[in-house]
């Protein structure tokens, strides 16, 4: 036997609304409520969502915990779901002075030789002068654009930003900006802008040191919704 409960609004003990119908417009809880999903619940969505747009989604974090010399994300994380992404990569220490660069590619890190840039250009200040670091990294054997200057003992951090990853004409733009300290504990701030020249979406995306290794730091992947 089946049984139907029929009802437009269900209250608490209170006499708080927790589910409302009205013109066919269902609203879950009151203003001021926390709605709770348990561990293990998963929300599935088959129609359309509002009210959602825009922001970021989470899609992976590498947390340093041996000494690895790069953070990869690859084409498992990098898909023609989002057409923006951006890395953050937080407090991290070399073991040894180096520089920061990334490299991006269309062949999932394959081929150094599909890192292509047009027009890279780096800004670097400090308190009190600025000017342009033509310095870059070598990235999956291939000169990539840097990031930061890093140094044992302290630490850094950057944004990368990626504009258009699924182009298949005219490139994929990136934007980033880091700080950091030198030695002498002089906070500098790197911002640099580049153009990928790829005719194929990238699916790679690779940051890594000059000629040292990572002690400590995260790096993390997020996607951005429209």
């Amino acid at each position: 036997m089946t049984s139907i409960l029929k009802a437009d609004t269900i209250q608490d003990a209170a006499g708080n609304n927790i589910i409302n119908e009205n013109a066919n417009t269902i609203t879950i809880g009151a203003s001021g409520d926390t709605i709770s999903i348990p561990a293990g619940a998963t929300i599935a969505n088959s129609g359309t969502a509002t009210g959602f747009g825009g922001g970021m989604d989470w899609l992976s974090t590498t947390t340093i915990s041996s000494t690895p010399s790069a953070v990869a994300f690859n084409n498992t994380l990098i898909t023609s779901t989002y057409d923006n992404y951006i890395i953050i990569g937080s407090n991290l220490e070399p073991t040894a002075d180096c520089n920061l660069g990334f490299g991006i590619s269309a062949d999932n890190g394959s081929s150094g030789v599909a890192q292509t840039y047009n027009n890279s250009r780096y800004t670097q200040l400090n308190a009190s002068t600025q000017g342009f670091n033509t310095s870059t990294v070598t990235v999956n054997g291939q000169a990539g654009p840097l990031i930061a200057e890093l140094n044992d003992g302290v630490l850094g951090s950057f944004v990368l930003q990626i504009f258009n990853a699924q182009a298949t004409h005219r490139g994929t733009m990136l934007r980033y900006e880091s700080i950091y300290e030198n030695g002498g504990a002089v906070p500098y701030s790197l911002l640099g802008a580049t153009i990928f020249s790829n005719t194929s979406a990238i699916n790679h995306v690779q940051v890594a040191t000059s000629t040292s290794t990572f002690q400590t730091g995260t790096v993390s992947l997020y996607g951005m919704r429209k």
